[in-house]
């Protein structure tokens, strides 16, 4: 191998993960066009707090009802230490030991985020799970879905052919 000539240079570049320095919160967020490309078992939002890191859920959302919200756990806080707000407003039914008050299907949300640790006092309700959801505006006559009550194969398919022979008859 021959000594290269002193005029050449090497230039390495790559690019860098920014690091957020603003704020020490750890939170995931995801936007509606994200959610509709993740199959969730039901259609309740708060399913998608199992895949933030740290977050256990130990609720089945396959099926419609108020629970979900008091059977999250974030980093190990108790399941009824979680603050759920959708367009800014508490939706926690205290009465409940930290139930949501009204459920919400996943069509019906724009944006996700949940915070799980070291966030802003304007959060200072409790000390787990902040998680948020931001309503849709959707206005148009033919958006919508048809889902399965319960997520079963078989009653989604009798669904379907229902939705079939009815839309055929006069």
């Amino acid at each position: 191998m021959q000594v290269g000539q002193a005029t050449q240079s090497v230039e390495v570049s790559a690019d860098t993960t920014l690091l957020k320095t603003e704020s020490a919160e750890r939170s995931e967020a995801l936007v509606a066009t994200q959610m509709q490309n993740i199959a969730v078992n039901g259609r309740s939002y708060l399913d998608l707090t199992k895949l933030v890191p740290g977050v256990v859920s130990t609720v089945s959302l396959a099926t419609a009802g108020p629970g979900g919200l008091a059977n999250i756990s974030a980093n190990g806080t108790r399941t009824n230490s979680n603050q759920l707000t959708v367009n800014g407003i508490s939706n926690v039914d205290t009465g409940s030991n930290g139930g949501a008050n009204v459920t919400m299907s996943l069509d019906s949300i724009q944006e996700f985020k949940i915070l799980t640790g070291v966030y802003q006092a304007e959060y200072g309700r409790s000390m787990g799970a902040q998680i948020s959801g931001i309503g849709s505006d959707r206005r148009e006559a033919s958006s919508g879905s048809a889902f399965s009550g319960g997520g079963h194969p078989r009653g989604a398919a009798r669904l379907i052919s229902h939705l079939i022979a009815s839309a055929t008859k006069p």
